[in-house]
């Protein structure tokens, strides 16, 4: 199966909510979602799907990247990773790895400093994410150290520094 990767659509969001909801089980990534997409903290250009390239009309996997701040910086250039889902008949076809790739590739070309994540460091370690910490980037919340991870981009400022305040919506979901 050839993927590719495109921004998504407003006629997508039925479907990129369904997704998320056949990933995770639950409706609270897909709450998040449709929060983000309704808010000031969406980036358009960031919120990407996966589709066979024979029906790039058909969303398989979705990923979103919103804007976050740090408590010791004025940079508005940092971005969470969140969340990153792939329909289950599909998963561990590359898809989420190529969502992934595509949107660090996005970001990086808009000037985006670094993208944090909640999430497996194992996994997400193949991706560049390295343990923020080591960055004196911290989450807002207990987590081991390993799962709260980095990827800098090219415009990455070492000065970046504090913990991690994500938009309201996080809260709410």
């Amino acid at each position: 199966m050839k993927v590719i990767i495109r921004q998504s659509e407003e006629t997508d969001l039925m479907q990129i909510l369904q997704i998320h909801r056949a990933a995770f089980g639950r409706d609270a990534e897909s709450n998040l979602v449709k929060g983000l997409l309704s808010s000031s903290k969406k980036i358009r250009e960031l919120s990407l799907v996966a589709c066979r390239d024979d029906e790039p009309e058909v969303p398989l996997g979705h990923i979103l990247l919103s804007s976050v701040r740090l408590t010791d910086s004025t940079s508005e250039r940092v971005l969470a990773l969140a969340p990153l889902a792939v329909l289950p008949a599909v998963q561990r076809a590359g898809i989420g790895s190529a969502l992934i790739e595509a949107s660090s590739d996005r970001a990086n070309e808009l000037g985006y400093s670094a993208i944090v994540v909640l999430g497996d460091g194992n996994y997400y370690g193949r991706f560049g994410f390295e343990v923020s910490c080591d960055f004196g980037i911290f989450p807002a919340f207990e987590v081991e150290k390993e799962n709260f991870r980095l990827k800098t981009l090219a415009s990455f400022d070492k000065t970046l520094k504090g913990i991690v305040i994500y938009p309201e919506i996080f809260n709410s979901v």
